[in-house]
């Protein structure tokens, strides 16, 4: 994998080919990660749920919250915040992402 000047990382992974309500999984620098579509933004967020480290792949994405499969916790992939609970503190890492050449690239 390549890496830019700005600390971004090449994922291979064609903006085209990722959708709403669907999670693209990839590994960046060793970091597991979720990549999908909201609206018309791509939103990359940690496969590791900040709980209990479930993989958040093998979990449900439905209209911008993504849920735990192993205690049913649920994030907004957008600002990471948690839904539910109500009452926990903790929340889903994003990573920023860019579009070059319609290739997604992340830094991690």
């Amino acid at each position: 994998m390549a890496r830019d000047e700005d600390g971004y990382w090449e994922t291979e992974i064609s903006a085209e080919a990722v959708t709403e309500n669907n999670m693209t999984t990839a590994t960046v620098d060793k970091t597991k990660l979720i990549v999908t579509r909201l609206d018309d933004t791509i939103i990359a967020f940690s496969r590791t749920c900040p709980h209990a480290a479930a993989d958040l792949g093998k979990g449900t994405l439905h209209r911008g919250r993504v849920s735990c499969p192993n205690h049913g916790w649920k994030f907004d992939i957008r600002s990471g915040r948690i839904l539910w609970p109500e009452d926990e503190y903790c929340s889903l890492k994003r990573y920023p992402v860019k579009i070059t050449n319609g290739i997604i690239w992340i830094n991690v």
